[in-house]
């Protein structure tokens, strides 16, 4: 719901670019990609191979000073977790983001991805340690852009998903989510649940 039809295709068109970029770099038939039809969409998210998720890793650690380029892997390993299920690289990937925004802590969107990753690692193995680092990525992204209703759910999110749980921080994050912006599905369902 938080992605609206336009930022996925952006993703999409900038996660193409990165491979493209990757495959020239890999050449030969270990560096080519197979097609397949992302979930809901039209097949132009190609299904990577592993040896190429690690050769992205490895390209990101190989630099590890280079802040575009973590933002880069960082942002395209996360988009690409997400929209073909992998969770097994969400560790890679939320630790390629943490050195990003160590590198560029004024990047904003790689501030929200970041918590995101660290959001979906928690939710997938109840990692406690995992959510709060997606919180501390929420706040300081809401440090910047206070009135952002999406990450100021996510932040309220944090709170309910807690062990054990903090319903009403949570849902005064989502009512302050729904100030911002009234019909924001998400803060409307999270405060329903």
């Amino acid at each position: 719901n938080g992605i609206n039809r336009g930022e996925q295709e952006k993703l999409r068109g900038e996660l193409a670019a990165a491979r493209a970029g990757g495959a020239a770099q890999g050449g030969g038939s270990a560096g080519k990609a197979q097609t397949a039809s992302a979930p809901g969409g039209d097949g132009s998210f190609p299904t990577l191979t592993d040896e190429q998720l690690g050769n992205a890793v490895k390209q990101a650690d190989a630099d590890p000073s280079n802040a575009e380029l973590q933002n880069k892997v960082g942002q395209a390993l996360y988009f690409y977790a997400w929209e073909k299920g992998n969770a097994q690289i969400l560790p890679e990937v939320a630790r390629i983001l943490k050195r990003a925004h160590a590198l560029d802590p004024k990047n904003y969107r790689t501030t929200v991805i970041a918590g995101d990753a660290h959001f979906l690692i928690a939710s997938r193995d109840g990692n406690a340690a995992a959510l709060g680092e997606a919180r501390k990525y929420y706040e300081a992204a809401l440090a910047s852009q206070p009135d952002d209703a999406q990450v100021r759910t996510n932040l309220g999110r944090t709170y309910f998903f807690d062990k054990p749980p903090n319903p009403q921080r949570a849902i005064g994050e989502y009512r302050r989510a729904l100030q911002a912006d009234p019909r924001q599905e998400l803060s409307l369902q999270s405060l329903a649940a």
